[in-house]
């Protein structure tokens, strides 16, 4: 019988990005504890990080200068509408 191995969920390389990211991220909150955006509904307290950059990569999650602290409910709405994010200015299309 063949032995199965399992394969996994989350490949090293990547395990060792979120391990730096949640440093970077608390540090980061801890830092700029209000939320950047304001729209109706802001709660004020940032609890979240939106990346300004226009997709994933290595750098973005990692570069520090590419984040702003938001509250949840300010991040569901640019995350859900971005030509808001855009007019707010905060999608970097440089990247």
């Amino acid at each position: 019988m063949i032995k199965r191995t399992k394969i996994k969920k989350i490949s090293d390389k990547h395990k060792d990005i979120v391990r730096k990211y949640s440093k970077l991220r608390k540090e980061y909150l801890k830092k700029h504890p209000l939320c950047k955006i304001v729209l109706p509904g802001c709660t004020r307290l940032a609890t979240e990080i939106h990346h300004s950059g226009k997709k994933y990569s290595e750098q973005l999650w990692l570069d520090t200068s590419l984040f702003i602290s938001v509250c949840s409910s300010c991040h569901k709405k640019i995350e859900q509408s971005p030509s808001l994010a855009k007019e707010l200015g905060i999608y970097n299309y440089k990247l």
